[in-house]
């Protein structure tokens, strides 16, 4: 839900967990758009299938607000909807006020060896560091799918009466 009240920020609101107040939102369900109908400013278009209103980047008519992936009507390929959620990604970090922002992780060096600073959003690491980087992230992603998803498969659209 979208809390004006609140500064104009969101609440996110699930049925698992305590409501999440941010300044900025994706959105990107796949089959799903009620949560967003009644919000002010988000444009409903209806195809047979609905889908939120977009411009090119992913913005809402509510700012702070973007939707990515089959929720903003692009194929629903998983590759797809993963470019396009970067793609929205990189839009919200254009559009935020910060001046300068990276998420960089470099090699030792990369930028104290050229005698530069390095810059605010980045860090360099030896190798050691970069090594078990990568296997604790290997473990966290064999732990995620370690067992199948609790969910049976949805059916498409155009097999349902």
């Amino acid at each position: 839900s979208y809390a004006a009240a609140d500064g104009g920020r969101f609440v996110v609101e699930t049925d698992t967990a305590d409501p999440v107040r941010a300044r900025d939102v994706v959105a990107a369900t796949k089959n799903e758009v009620g949560y967003l109908e009644g919000i002010d400013g988000v444009g409903i278009v209806d195809r047979g299938k609905s889908y939120v209103d977009v411009d090119e980047r992913g913005r809402t008519g509510v700012d702070g607000l973007y939707a990515a992936g089959r929720l903003a009507e692009k194929p629903h390929q998983t590759a797809v909807c993963a470019g396009h959620g970067a793609e929205v990604a990189v839009t919200l970090l254009e559009d935020d006020d910060a001046a300068f922002y990276h998420d960089w992780v470099a090699p030792e060096g990369y930028f104290t060896d050229r005698g530069r600073e390095v810059p605010p959003g980045c860090e360099e690491i030896d190798a050691d560091e970069r090594r078990e980087r990568e296997s604790t992230a290997l473990d966290a992603t064999r732990d995620r799918f370690a067992e199948p998803h609790p969910d049976p498969q949805e059916t498409h659209p155009s097999l349902e009466e």
